[in-house]
């Protein structure tokens, strides 16, 4: 929780043409995993026609955090005023570079004085034009996801970076597939119940699989009928597996793809 954010609500205000918007991203952290829960919600990125890629007036500073039981999620911007380094809003230039695969990345981070399961939410509402987007964290890129779950140790301030790219259309016969699944697993560890999301080019039957470590058992079997072309979300239920390290794999008549995932308890 965070001392109120004032100032990004007036420069919010300001965004109201068609070619700016702006995502609301909201951090909520399990403190020490006691389900005593520590939020903050008021955080913005986006863009707008009169801002620039590096400091302006539209970029807030982040406020102080509370003296414990605490999370904050701030953008960094290294080349921001003397003052500041770490804004509670982030707002780019509107151009081109949103229509091409490269499209335009904010950095941000997010840290606590507690460690714990956190949730990091972009809240998309129908301003947002037709983009694709992506959060990574340590590497692992989550694909029209717009909520993940990672587990943040205390005092470690963790890298997410918000990537909004191919903003010219994203009718699904455009989309463009890539030749994985984009398979992804997350939590991961896990603990009980987790989720994976992955891409398909068509209605397609997939077989979710899960092994041992050495592979050779069949542990868990889910079958989803027809699944759409795009991004697909299921849940897998691994509560009475026991700790340990197993494979999950994602298979269609087309396309087998496998991943390592952690189960701790």
């Amino acid at each position: 929780m965070k001392f109120i954010k004032i100032f990004s609500f007036f420069a919010i205000f300001s965004l109201g043409i068609s070619q700016n918007w702006s995502i609301n991203i909201k951090a909520e952290i399990n403190l020490w995993n006691s389900n005593n829960i520590a939020t903050d919600y008021e955080n913005f990125l986006g863009v707008n026609e009169s801002a620039l890629d590096s400091y302006d007036i539209l970029d807030v500073p982040e406020p102080p955090t509370m003296p414990n039981n605490y999370i904050s999620f701030y953008f960094y911007q290294p080349e921001g005023n003397e003052n500041f380094s770490y804004y509670t809003q982030d707002i780019k230039e509107s151009n081109q570079d949103l229509f091409n695969s490269t499209g335009k990345k904010w950095d941000a981070y997010v840290v606590s004085d507690a460690f714990g399961e956190t949730s990091i939410e972009m809240v998309i509402d129908e301003s947002f034009p037709n983009c694709y987007y992506k959060i990574t964290v340590n590497e692992q890129d989550f694909f029209q996801t717009n909520q993940i779950t990672i587990n943040l140790n205390a005092f470690l301030p963790q890298l997410i970076e918000i990537t909004i790219y191919d903003c010219q259309s994203l009718e699904v016969e455009n989309i463009k597939i890539p030749q994985k699944f984009n398979f992804d697993v997350y939590p991961n560890p896990l603990n009980g119940n987790g989720k994976i999301s992955y891409v398909l080019e068509t209605n397609e039957n997939v077989e979710i699989n899960i092994y041992n470590i050495l592979g050779n058992r069949k542990i868990v079997n889910q079958s989803v009928v027809n699944s759409k072309p795009g991004i697909n979300y299921n849940n897998i239920d691994v509560k009475n597996l026991e700790s340990g390290i197993y494979f999950i794999e994602l298979k269609t008549q087309k396309m087998v793809e496998t991943k390592k995932i952690t189960i701790l308890k």
